[in-house]
């Protein structure tokens, strides 16, 4: 009896040993993999291999990988780039099926491939698992939006604000379901509540907001159509500012010039109007030549 007792405590000390052994052996490849984590090579997913070698059914391993090898760019190489990653995520999935990160990492993946549809499929099982759940409702959304789908965006950024009322990005997105549609009166009200959000306990912006400058412009240009020049002048000054601050996109600067030299123009401040039209050829904006052509020939002005 005391010979099997013994028997047993060694055979459990060997398991045990051997467990450890595979832990520190994982930590060090998890910890390589680290390392190699902000290049672009295939080092990050060697180690990473090396680690699900260890443990084949961690399917937080292979979430690891998909990301790793996502960045990878070989189209010789289905190991790699956005079907890579794909590849990964449906054995994660396999692994734990009613994880739903999984689902809404993949359908992320499966859009960049541009297979959308396969991204809204994974997006629809992700929203049965979890129906509260606002952020899939807004990733859902955002595929609509890219396959044109306006109607479906719409409905699934509202769901997305139903369950999360202080998420600046859907009401912003959901002003660009409504503005497209030409109803600027919702629109704008859907802008007007983004700006809120972003600017609530915080009026000055300590870095660049893309999410910022996105509200002005569109509710900027909401006002446009209401006829609210000046507060469209007002909208774009502010874009204006925030971008060349922190040298944002100089695409937005473009629009607001020209959204704003437009209101300057109905308002009758050609100069104002001309100034801001020379400035975004200046820049570089080829769309604003035929403006300045058309409204400057006769006003004399300088630029600021």
């Amino acid at each position: 009896m005391k010979r099997n007792s013994f028997l047993l405590l060694s055979a459990s000390l060997v398991i045990f040993n051997v467990y450890q052994v595979k832990a520190q052996d994982l930590k060090g490849f998890l910890d390589l993999a680290a390392m190699n984590k902000d290049y672009a090579d295939t080092m990050e997913s060697f180690y990473l291999t090396k680690a699900i070698s260890l443990y084949p059914k961690n399917p937080m391993l292979y979430e690891l990988r998909a990301y790793s090898r996502a960045k990878i760019k070989n189209p010789k190489d289905k190991n790699f780039g956005f079907t890579g990653a794909i590849n990964d995520l449906a054995v994660a999935i396999k692994l734990d099926p009613v994880k739903v990160i999984f689902y809404e990492q993949r359908a992320y993946f499966l859009s960049l491939a541009d297979r959308d549809y396969e991204a809204i499929d994974d997006l629809n099982i992700a929203i049965k698992i979890d129906k509260k759940n606002g952020n899939l409702y807004s990733k859902r959304a955002d595929v609509w939006w890219k396959m044109t789908n306006i109607y479906r965006a719409f409905l699934d950024y509202s769901m997305a604000i139903r369950f999360n009322t202080e998420n600046p990005y859907n009401y912003r997105k959901r002003g660009d379901c409504l503005l497209s549609s030409s109803d600027y009166y919702t629109a704008y009200s859907d802008y007007n509540r983004a700006i809120q959000l972003l600017t609530k306990d915080k009026p000055e912006a300590e870095k660049y907001n893309e999410e910022i400058v996105l509200s002005f412009l569109y509710r900027g240009n909401c006002k446009m159509h209401l006829s609210d020049y000046n507060g469209a002048i007002s909208d774009m000054t502010s874009v204006i500012k925030h971008n060349e601050k922190f040298e944002g996109p100089i695409e937005y600067t473009f629009e607001a010039l020209k959204f704003r030299g437009t209101s300057y123009v109905t308002l009758d401040e050609l100069e104002k109007a001309c100034i801001d039209f020379s400035k975004g050829v200046e820049l570089g904006d080829s769309s604003a030549i035929d403006l300045k052509t058309k409204h400057c020939k006769d006003i004399k002005f300088e630029t600021k």
